[in-house]
């Protein structure tokens, strides 16, 4: 029920502390293994939510961000991990959705920088590393803005919000074109 009401998720699962899948949505591979990975790892050692990095749902073959949690874990009840892969192709098709002024772009990346959603242009950037000039924004201690050439050519005002600010784990940027914002000024 869970799953089927939250669209944006490829797979839902529950992992006991060994690594072993509990259950799945939707699936009957009950002893399907997830301890080795990165997210379950992570997970199994943060109380907090952990977002992983871009990989491919173990049950859909599709790439997918992950997202773990512990739930539980006292002495009466096994620790178990929650893991739950957003689709990657239902968060670009949302943000396709959205209507932005010419000019403008918004980014949305991994904690490696690896691209999960753009626009304008998906089909050029989605699944590329955000350029070497503009890493170190992933990490940035704090939210901020400055401008920019953009990776399409186009300067921007850009403001962003880098893994370490963003509870969500995710590198997020908004690009506003400095031609179309300042054309307002040189008409007055």
């Amino acid at each position: 029920e869970v799953a089927n009401a939250l669209p944006f998720l490829s797979s839902l699962t529950i992992v006991n502390s060994d690594g072993y899948v509990r259950c799945e949505a939707g699936s009957a591979q009950i002893r399907h293994f997830l301890g080795d990975q990165p997210f379950f790892l992570e997970a199994a050692q943060n109380a907090a939510r952990v977002t992983g990095k871009v990989t491919d749902d173990p049950w859909t073959g599709k790439p997918g961000l992950p997202v773990s949690m512990q739930i539980g874990g006292n002495a009466d009840q096994p620790q178990v991990i929650a893991v739950a892969f957003i689709d990657i192709q239902w968060l670009q098709e949302r943000l396709s959705e959205k209507t932005f002024e010419e000019g403008s772009s918004v980014t949305i990346a991994d904690r490696d920088g690896v691209i999960l959603a753009r626009v304008p242009e998906p089909e050029r950037f989605i699944g590329t590393v955000v350029p070497d000039d503009f890493q170190y924004l992933i990490h940035e201690p704090k939210p901020g803005t400055l401008e920019v050439v953009s990776q399409d050519g186009t300067r921007r005002v850009l403001g962003y919000y880098p893994v370490t600010a963003s509870p969500s784990g995710l590198y997020v940027s908004a690009g506003f074109s400095t031609q179309v914002g300042y054309r307002a000024y040189r008409e007055i």
